[in-house]
């Protein structure tokens, strides 16, 4: 099973909890060369993280362990087309590891703004999220996956 490195909105262990329904073994970790930004789409009105490769720059985050094949595809289903799967090397407390993770695909058409601020989404959208979004993302997923064996 693979090894998953969460950052932003999944930084939040109720929400990966909340889409797989499971819990993890997790420690903090750094993911080197890349940084958690925040993306304003004005086509959409909204900002939300994205992780894009910058030399030098630290993104903070989690390592979560063996996270199965089906929560993969539910994070796959939640995080979309704008962001792709990739691998990744981390160290953690010396010792390394091999994760997945969801980095920005980018289209030319968002605008950087700075840092993504954790603290700011968990008071202000947070329970938000675990009300509302989380519950309609799941449904979709479901509905799709029922298509899918039909």
């Amino acid at each position: 099973m693979p090894n998953l490195f969460v950052y932003g909105t999944l930084l939040f262990p109720e929400l990966v909890s909340a889409l797989t329904q499971k819990s993890y073994k997790s420690t903090s970790a750094l993911l080197k060369n890349y940084r958690v930004t925040e993306i304003f789409d004005g086509e959409n009105p909204r900002s939300y993280p994205a992780l894009i490769p910058m030399l030098g720059a630290e993104a903070k985050g989690k390592l979560l362990f063996d996270v199965d094949e089906k929560a993969i595809g539910i994070l796959d289903f939640y995080e979309g087309d704008e962001y792709e799967k990739i691998n990744i090397n981390l160290s953690v407390d010396g010792a390394n590891y091999q994760a997945i993770t969801y980095a920005w695909i980018g289209t030319g058409d968002e605008e950087l703004k700075g840092d993504w601020n954790p603290n700011e989404f968990e008071s202000n959208h947070l329970s938000y999220y675990l009300k509302e979004v989380i519950p309609e993302v799941l449904e979709e997923y479901q509905i799709l996956h029922r298509r899918r064996n039909d």
